[in-house]
């Protein structure tokens, strides 16, 4: 390196590329960013995903139709599904689940007079059952227990 910078005209060319040939055939690395890093999107990529993101935040608590989110962002709800998961680093239903957990949580701790079966409902959940699964999944806890641990601190 030392070399190539006191170098000149075309030997300064091949010095360059001699460095890039050794730097490409390292096997002494360290990556700089982690295996999730995702690339900024183009502008209008970054337009579509914004517009589908506040359309799930608005409606999360209700049902969420694939088909019609697709249509938002005008795309076939296959080519969707591989947009958002590059766009955001998960799926569209671990999205929703996310926001529907961040949402239970909230309630469990402000509204501490709605029972458990009411929290899953506003939180979007059909279900009681799968409200506790996914509750369970994503903090390691039941939703009691989360509210319980949160009320003694």
């Amino acid at each position: 390196m030392v070399d190539l910078i006191n170098a000149k005209g075309f030997d300064r060319f091949e010095l360059f590329f001699r460095l890039l040939n050794l730097l490409g055939a390292s096997q002494d690395f360290e990556l700089l960013a982690s295996k999730a890093y995702v690339p900024p999107l183009n502008l209008a990529a970054e337009e579509r995903i914004l517009k589908v993101c506040r359309f799930v935040h608005d409606h999360f608590t209700g049902p969420v139709v694939l088909v019609e989110v697709a249509r938002l962002a005008n795309m076939k709800p296959t080519s969707f599904c591989r947009f958002f998961k590059k766009s955001t680093g998960q799926s569209l239903s671990e999205y929703i689940k996310d926001l529907r957990i961040a949402k239970a949580c909230h309630l469990l701790l402000a509204e501490t007079s709605m029972s458990i079966s009411q929290v899953a409902f506003e939180s979007g959940f059909q279900s009681q059952t799968l409200f506790n699964r996914v509750f369970i999944q994503k903090k390691g806890i039941t939703p009691s227990s989360f509210r319980k641990r949160l009320e003694h601190v």
